[in-house]
């Protein structure tokens, strides 16, 4: 955007400006979502940390069993 205030103002300006306003409703819920998305993320590793070990080896052997019989099949 520009600076010049003539330059705003010209309707090229104009519509720039009305653009940026217009899309405050979709940055709002954008950021919403990746709070959101941010809240999970450490919720998982505060349970994540709360794991044994061997509850943790458990999970990565499933998850690589599961992977691999899902490239095979």
């Amino acid at each position: 955007m520009t600076h010049d205030r003539s330059a705003a103002r010209s309707p090229e300006g104009v519509a720039e400006l009305l653009e940026i306003a217009a899309s405050e409703a979709l940055v709002i819920r954008h950021l919403t979502d990746c709070l959101e998305q941010l809240t999970q993320a450490h919720a998982a590793q505060r349970e994540l940390s709360e794991l044994t070990s061997a509850e943790v080896q458990d999970a990565v052997a499933r998850r690589r069993t599961i992977s691999v019989r899902g490239i095979s099949a």
